[in-house]
């Protein structure tokens, strides 16, 4: 009896695996499943490790089909703890100090002097004449002449100046049975310069400067008979300075200087490259910051050789200069 209901059993199971065979497979959407999986979930479950699906065949398909693996449930991934950020204290420069000049220099303010110029002077002349081999001496009254000088102080060192001068000369023969054509004659100097003073002591300076001289020239020379004509002639001196002695307000100085007189053409004659040497003692009174004194003896020797003549002068005088600062005053 329990062997032909065994046998029922068993063939009722294998009617129902070839009914189940027989029946197309149908496979689910997995977000559909997801949804119906996860609506009866009432409290979370811990998350298991994905089981392994089995292949299901189906008798007519041709390749194998693999239903897909569900996906776990995403748990939200705890809170990242908020990192403390510590601010780096800025680093304190070092001050530099400032070290101050004990004495520091002031600007130098330029300020310019004008120079009233006032000599006497005395003029001797000598002559040959290059033809006739005649002689003639003359000599000068003692004459009043004037000049204007303009300096400009750009430095402590360094001045640029101006000058202008007028020369008043009146000859006389040593003889009176001589006779003079022009025995009185105007001679204009004008010219421009440089000084640089070596050092601040104002010791030792020197000057450099470039001119156009009226000079006489003697033609027609006799021991009876001279004539005396001016000639403009342009020449470069250069001169040195020398400061040797101090003692407020005064100063007493030496200055010389060397002339180069270049050739030129004097009409009916030319005038040769010649060289005059002069030389100056003088002493000098600051009289106040507006005022200054100079009082100075001088001489000058001159080689004034023409194509007709050969000729020496020689100039001695004194002279007085005043000065006042314009736009500043004297250091």
């Amino acid at each position: 009896m329990h062997r032909s209901s065994n046998q029922k059993i068993e063939q009722s199971s294998v009617e129902q695996v070839k009914q189940q065979q027989s029946q197309p497979v149908i496979v689910q959407d997995p977000k559909r499943e997801v949804a119906q999986v996860a609506a009866p979930i009432q409290q979370p479950v811990a998350p298991q490790p994905p089981t392994p699906t089995p292949k299901i065949i189906s008798p007519n398909a041709q390749q194998p089909m693999h239903q897909e693996a569900i996906p776990a449930p995403v748990v939200a991934a705890a809170p990242l703890p908020t990192p403390v950020i510590t601010p780096t204290p800025m680093p304190i420069p070092t001050p530099v100090p400032i070290v101050q000049e004990a004495n520091p220099e002031k600007p130098f303010d330029r300020y310019g002097i004008l120079t009233l110029n006032l000599d006497t002077t005395s003029t001797s002349i000598s002559a040959t004449d290059k033809s006739t081999g005649g002689n003639a001496s003359l000599y000068s009254k003692t004459n009043i002449n004037f000049g204007l000088d303009y300096a400009m102080i750009f430095s402590q060192s360094f001045e640029g100046d101006f000058y202008i001068n007028n020369d008043n000369i009146q000859f006389n023969f040593p003889s009176s049975n001589s006779s003079i054509t022009n025995s009185s004659i105007n001679l204009l100097s004008f010219g421009v310069g440089t000084k640089y003073w070596l050092g601040d002591s104002h010791t030792f300076a020197l000057g450099l400067s470039v001119s156009s001289d009226q000079l006489p020239f003697l033609r027609g020379v006799s021991s009876t008979l001279v004539t005396v004509d001016q000639v403009s002639v342009p020449g470069v001196t250069a001169k040195a300075i020398w400061n040797f002695a101090h003692f407020n307000p005064y100063t007493v100085g030496a200055e010389g200087d060397v002339c180069e007189y270049f050739s030129t053409s004097a009409g009916s004659y030319t005038t040769n490259s010649n060289i005059s040497y002069g030389g100056r003692v003088f002493i000098r009174q600051d009289i106040s910051e507006k005022f200054r004194l100079e009082l100075s003896g001088y001489a000058k020797y001159l080689n004034e050789s023409s194509s007709i003549a050969t000729q020496n002068q020689t100039d001695y005088g004194l002279d007085v200069k005043l000065s006042i600062p314009i736009g500043g005053n004297f250091k």
